[in-house]
């Protein structure tokens, strides 16, 4: 029997948490793959939690037969670091799949073709899959592919140079035994996908499939894109730097290669945007 935790990761998203929900109880398994899911809303101040178990009650009859749900407790806000924490540590399948609040699953075989992947793939800590975007409900479009396979694995250093591979965590499954295994002081830092790509591939590659299972909703007044381009750049190379002391700069030649490419990223961005401007004042 193979055995996979969904952990479901909500704060005030009661507008998408339906659609969450649908997404996850519309997949499909073998039969020999035991599905649990596990709820850790970080202390929602609308009706995101309320949604959820209405939700599950009027559709028990689901498609997914979960095995059981698990509804994490806390009084308090814990903050995006601790929440992922504290859900990592309630799993003990051998995969762990990530839903965040405001995303779905696109495909019904999206958990399938993860566990699959990481079946025949032992090397790798993880998976993730190829990701569509949609910002505020606009068209969808999806990222480009730069492989003649169907998939790639990216190694540790791949991760920190290019500045974080994964881009969304609701396209990820993890190795459970990998998880386990990250320090308990990276939950003391921001937590995002960046620092969970880098955690994971201590102990494996990180397998990129190119079919896209999973839509990200981006939003336009979240946290991060309502923030001004500079106060982004300021704050990436912030984390850059927190990450690299985290490792005790055991990394250190990654980050500076990172950090240059970044940076010269940065410049070619801004240099596109004033010529675009200069191009529509003329």
């Amino acid at each position: 029997m193979t055995t996979i935790d969904i952990i479901l990761i909500c704060y005030n998203q009661e507008q998408y948490i339906e659609s969450a929900l649908k997404s996850i109880l519309l997949q499909r398994v073998k039969e020999d793959v035991a599905v649990r899911l596990i709820v850790a809303d970080d202390c929602s101040t609308d009706q995101t939690l309320l949604r959820i178990h209405q939700y599950l009650k009027d559709n028990n009859d689901g498609r997914l037969l979960i095995k059981g749900v698990h509804f994490l407790e806390t009084d308090h806000n814990l903050g995006i670091s601790r929440n992922y924490q504290r859900a990592f540590a309630a799993c003990d399948g051998d995969y762990i799949a990530i839903m965040e609040g405001d995303d779905f699953w696109t495909k019904d075989y999206h958990l399938q073709q993860h566990i699959d992947f990481l079946q025949s793939h032992p090397e790798c800590s993880m998976s993730m899959n190829r990701i569509t975007y949609t910002y505020d409900n606009g068209p969808a479009t999806i990222e480009e592919w730069h492989f003649k396979e169907d998939f790639h694995n990216f190694t540790l250093q791949e991760q920190i140079e290019w500045s974080n591979l994964l881009g969304n965590l609701s396209a990820c499954v993890l190795r459970t035994s990998c998880v386990k295994r990250i320090p308990e002081k990276n939950f003391s830092v921001y937590f995002d996908d960046f620092l969970l790509g880098i955690s994971l591939a201590e102990f494996g590659n990180l397998g990129i499939l190119k079919e896209s299972t999973s839509l990200y909703r981006g939003n336009i007044n979240s946290l991060w894109a309502s923030q001004c381009s500079i106060k982004r750049f300021v704050n990436q190379i912030h984390n850059h730097y927190v990450y690299d002391k985290l490792y005790d700069y055991k990394y250190l030649s990654f980050w500076k290669t990172c950090r240059k490419k970044f940076v010269k990223e940065e410049i070619r961005k801004i240099r596109t945007s004033i010529a675009h401007k200069i191009s529509g004042k003329s």
